[in-house]
C-alpha cells in the first residue's frame, strides 16, 4: 500500500471496489460509443460526414439555358428592327434615286432647246401649226414679240379651209435656213411649206417664204415674224 493510505489497482479493479471515473478523455469518448458484434467501436454517423445537396452549390445549366434563351429572344427582335431599318432605308433611297433619274429625263425630254436660232423658229412653227397651242409657242417667244398676228393670220386661213373641206392641213419648215447673227441678234429666212390632201388622194403643196427676228433672252427667242414677198 502507498502512502496516504490510497490503494491503487493495476490492472483490473478488485471486485466491489467502486468505480472510479476515467480521466482519459479519448477513453471516455470510446465508452460512450456503441459496440459491433465483433467488440469494435462503432464510429457515430453525423449529418455532416455524408454531402448534403443543399450545400452544394447550384446547377447553373438552366440558369446559363434560360439566360441563352432570355438573350436569344431578346435578340431576334432587334435582328428583325435592324433588318426592317436596312430596308425601309434602302427603299427610301431607291425612290429617291428613281424620282431624281424621272425628273432628269423628263426635265430632258420637256426642256426647250433654244441653243440656236433655226432650232427654235423650228420648234416655234411646229407649236403653232402642228400642236396648235398658243401656250407652247409663247415659250418661244421673247418678252416684247408682237410678231405672231402675221403666222395666227396664216392658222386662221388654214382652218377655215380645213373646215370647209374636212381636211388636215400641215405647215413644217424647209430644210434649208438663211441664218444670221450679230451679238444677241439673229435673222432667219425660211421656207414655209403647207401641205394639204386632195380629193383624189394626191397632196398639194405651196411654199412661203418667211422671216424671223430673234433676240438672245437667255437662249434665242422669237420676236417678229413676217411673210417675205
Amino acid at each position: 500500500m502507498p502512502h496516504g493510505g490510497v490503494r491503487v489497482w493495476r490492472g483490473r479493479a478488485p471486485a466491489g471496489a467502486p468505480a472510479t471515473p476515467n480521466s482519459n478523455p479519448v477513453t471516455r469518448e470510446m465508452q460512450g460509443r456503441p459496440k459491433s458484434g465483433y467488440g469494435c467501436t462503432v464510429e457515430p454517423s453525423s449529418a455532416h460526414d455524408w454531402p448534403d445537396k443543399s450545400d452544394e452549390p447550384a446547377s447553373t445549366v438552366s440558369r446559363d439555358g434560360d439566360a441563352y434563351a432570355s438573350e436569344t429572344v431578346e435578340h431576334v427582335p432587334s435582328r428583325r428592327r435592324r433588318n426592317l431599318l436596312t430596308c425601309g432605308v434602302f427603299f427610301l433611297a431607291l425612290c429617291l434615286v428613281s424620282g431624281v433619274v424621272a425628273f432628269m429625263l423628263y426635265d430632258r425630254a420637256t426642256r426647250k432647246d433654244r441653243g440656236t436660232p433655226n432650232v427654235v423658229v423650228f420648234q416655234y412653227i411646229d407649236a403653232i401649226f402642228d400642236q396648235r397651242d398658243p401656250s407652247e409657242a409663247k415659250l418661244f417667244e421673247c418678252k416684247a414679240s408682237n410678231g405672231r398676228a402675221a403666222l395666227d393670220a396664216l392658222l386662221s386661213e388654214i382652218e377655215e379651209r380645213e373646215q370647209r373641206f374636212d381636211i388636215r392641213i400641215s405647215v413644217s419648215t424647209g430644210t434649208k435656213f438663211d441664218t444670221s447673227v450679230e451679238g444677241k441678234s439673229a435673222q432667219v429666212k425660211v421656207d414655209l411649206i403647207v401641205t394639204a390632201p386632195e380629193a383624189n388622194g394626191e397632196r398639194s403643196r405651196s411654199t412661203q417664204f418667211w422671216q424671223f427676228d430673234l433676240r438672245d433672252e437667255d437662249g434665242w427667242r422669237v420676236c417678229s415674224a413676217q411673210r417675205v414677198p
